[in-house]
């Protein structure tokens, strides 16, 4: 299935996005729809923009505008999505955004690539055998405690027994070393944060 875009109030670098796909535009995410997107959607409470939005929310939800927004992709039947916009900011924002997307990864069994700018930063993925290239350090972490293994051509694929307890939200999956390509096996949904320096 192909994936959508969603594209929230913080920086985002446009020429990047894929204009062809299905966008939902968050909140203050609208103010980046420089051009041309056919097939696009906005929903939000205002409190990051001050436009027109197509699905307006009350400012007073218990939810955040992702959370609707998710909801959203489901009702469409999509299990993959960009997010461009959500990277940065207030740091409270970012560790309860990276919640619900990981509870929306182990319930509807989706896949989501998180960008800065135009640099792809983190993959939340649901249980399964998932397979990456990169070359780097990278971290794995989850707020469900699981056992994960990792195969191929990384630092720690072998030095350890295998499958490895990961606590919730723990330093354990941290600074590890891929060398081109290698699989994490999880059981829960995790993310992967890739390291730039």
């Amino acid at each position: 299935m192909n994936s959508i875009n969603i594209i929230g109030p913080l920086q985002v670098c446009i020429k990047s996005v894929n204009p062809n796909r299905f966008t939902i535009f968050v909140d203050g995410g609208l103010r980046h729809k420089v051009c041309e997107f056919p097939d696009s959607i906005s929903i939000g409470d205002n409190d990051s923009g001050s436009a027109d939005l197509d699905i307006p929310l009350s400012p007073d939800k218990d939810r955040g505008d992702l959370y609707f927004a998710l909801k959203m992709m489901k009702a469409r039947n999509y299990k993959k999505a960009e997010l461009h916009g959500f990277v940065g900011g207030r740091l409270d924002h970012q560790m309860l955004l990276l919640g619900d997307l990981l509870r929306d990864s182990q319930e509807e069994e989706t896949h989501f690539k998180i960008y800065e700018q135009e640099t792809l930063r983190m993959e939340i993925f649901p249980s399964g055998s998932w397979t990456f290239a990169h070359v780097g350090e990278f971290s794995l972490f989850s707020i469900y405690e699981q056992l994960v293994s990792y195969k191929g051509d990384c630092k720690y694929p072998e030095s350890k027994e295998y499958p490895q307890h990961l606590p919730v939200l723990s330093t354990q999956g941290l600074s590890n070393i891929s060398y081109s390509e290698f699989t994490v096996e999880t059981q829960r949904s995790s993310c992967l944060f890739y390291i730039q320096k």
